[in-house]
């Protein structure tokens, strides 16, 4: 039930408008304020119980809120009922203070219409803490091709890779069309011996490969070499390519890590934004524009919010035009991994 609820938060909310401020609590740290609002179903006439629920719905609807601008939507999915276990199931530890601004009956539920003041640190680093850095960098979607030198697929191998890909999460698909990255391979197997073995056998496995994206731009190369002991032939080989397969995973992870931090992450800095109503205005625009995978919002302080967007492909300049054609963006500076614009309330 509460992945249902965190899914539909969207449908919640109402007027989003927002600032930053000083903690009355500590002048150190920043809160932010949000309005959101929440609803209760009224069952067997209960308009307390129906009050209590939809005033608690407002409080997460707003964690949610501030949420959702620090974290892709693949993390907000995947990372769902941690969220909810983390954050927003604890209100009174992220929200300081919050004012009900109006309550009323609709359709059977009851509705509270809040503004809260959300500690906007507590909830960075929290999230920190819960994303790792696959998710940071959107969670590519990759997919596997690993062969034997007869050039014959070795399900078992993709089978290992695809097992570690998934606990990093990364998401992995069957079809090349529809992947972000391709991960290449080819092994090759080789009879040590299985004298002084106790009856076992000993097998050496070679493999190569090569990591790229779907359009070809290289992203990693990797080697390894490594044996397998089994208790017949074909245990021993298949362990040895096992065994390879765990040397080279760390360095197809880093690899594609790397890759998408040099190069497929854009900084973007947008002045004169007066509220978290803008911010969640921009992150909207720029999640809906083609080239870009996902955006997060990573700091906003003094009317400079700071975002990191993940590209398909492509660099700075092609995401710049269809961010200047939104109304009130002005695009001041564009470098290849970095755009600097403005708001600007007259054009």
């Amino acid at each position: 039930m509460k992945k249902i609820i965190i899914l539909l938060i969207p449908l919640f909310f109402a007027g989003c408008g927002g600032n930053i401020k000083k903690s009355a609590l500590n002048q150190a740290y920043d809160v932010e304020i949000v309005e959101a609002v929440g609803m209760s179903p009224i069952t067997d006439n209960n308009i307390k119980l129906a009050k209590e629920a939809s005033l608690s719905d407002s409080l997460k609807n707003a964690l949610h809120l501030v949420v959702g601008v620090y974290v892709s939507g693949e993390s907000m999915v995947s990372k769902s009922v941690l969220i909810d276990d983390e954050i927003t199931s604890k209100t009174q530890g992220y929200i300081e203070k919050y004012e009900v601004l109006k309550e009323y009956i609709e359709d059977n539920f009851y509705k509270t219409k809040i503004k809260a003041y959300v500690r906007k640190e507590d909830i960075v680093n929290k999230l920190k803490s819960i994303e790792n850095e696959v998710e940071k960098i959107g969670s590519p979607v990759v997919y596997i091709n690993i062969l034997d030198m007869d050039g014959n697929s070795i399900n078992f191998a993709s089978d290992a890779i695809l097992s570690e890909l998934k606990k990093d999460s990364f998401r992995v698909v069957d079809d090349i069309n529809n992947s972000d990255i391709t991960i290449d391979a080819k092994t090759s197997t080789k009879f040590n011996t299985s004298e002084g073995l106790g009856g076992f056998y000993s097998y050496s496995c070679l493999i190569t490969g090569n990591i790229k994206t779907r359009d070809g731009d290289m992203v990693g190369g990797f080697n390894a070499s490594q044996g397998g002991i089994g208790i017949n032939e074909t245990d021993a080989k298949n362990n040895s390519i096992l065994n390879c397969i765990r040397k080279v995973y760390p360095d197809i992870k880093n690899s594609i890590i790397s890759f998408y931090n040099q190069k497929k992450t854009i900084k973007l800095e947008i002045s004169s934004v007066n509220s978290m109503n803008d911010v969640l205005e921009i992150i909207k625009y720029l999640r809906n524009i083609p080239l870009i995978k996902t955006a997060v919002l990573k700091n906003y302080d003094n009317n400079m919010a700071k975002f990191e967007i993940i590209v398909h492909k492509g660099k700075a300049m092609d995401i710049a035009t269809p961010i200047s054609k939104k109304e009130n963006i002005e695009v001041e500076l564009v470098k290849d991994y970095f755009i600097k614009a403005r708001i600007n309330l007259k054009k």
